[in-house]
């Protein structure tokens, strides 16, 4: 996994969309969010999306 060098609260906004499926372990997905935590501002947003099994595309992907 690669980080941003991005500035402490140096972000408004964060859009991670399907990361579920680069993102296994779940020590990956509580490295990503801290780290989302550490450069969003107080007042930043952010947009996690993932697929579940009403996904047209689900079971499609890797396994």
């Amino acid at each position: 996994m690669c980080w941003s060098p991005a500035p402490d609260t140096a972000v408004t906004r964060c859009i991670s969309h399907a990361e579920g499926l680069a993102v296994r372990a779940t020590e990956e997905i509580h490295a990503l969010v801290g780290e989302v935590r550490r450069v969003l501002r107080a007042d930043g947003v952010f947009v996690y999306t993932v697929r579940h099994t009403g996904d047209a595309h689900y079971g499609a992907g890797r396994s």
